[in-house]
């Protein structure tokens, strides 16, 4: 198998190399018509020591949040650990409303602009 990064080798305009590793989405009980969906890419072009980062369908607008939830670090060096903190992300502030006592929404999710 060829890895991207020799696909494009000999391209010095190309930056930020990345494949697909992973796609998968749920569904919340509560929230039967919004499906939440994640990318997780693999880097060739490592960020800081992390080879993993993942993008998200919608992001998390709860009544105990000041601004929607926008992930600030997306990223780590191991698959499972990034696929683990993309549903943790979304889903500690849909516990952390309901258990201050808010009915879940689907307005509560704004889907993301930039989802590829």
């Amino acid at each position: 198998m060829i890895e991207p990064a020799e696909l494009v080798s000999g391209f010095t305009e190309i930056t930020q190399i990345r494949s697909l590793v992973r796609e998968f989405s749920f569904d919340l009980e509560a929230v039967p018509d919004v499906t939440i969906r994640f990318k997780v890419w693999k880097s060739h072009s490592v960020y800081h020591g992390d080879k993993y980062t993942y993008t998200v369908s919608h992001h998390i607008h709860t009544p105990i949040q000041l601004d929607p939830y926008h992930p600030s670090t997306p990223f780590g060096d191991d698959e499972v650990w990034v696929t683990r903190r993309a549903v943790t992300d979304i889903m500690r502030f849909y516990s952390d409303a309901i258990k201050a006592g808010h009915n879940p929404s689907a307005a509560w999710f704004i889907e993301s602009t930039n989802f590829d």
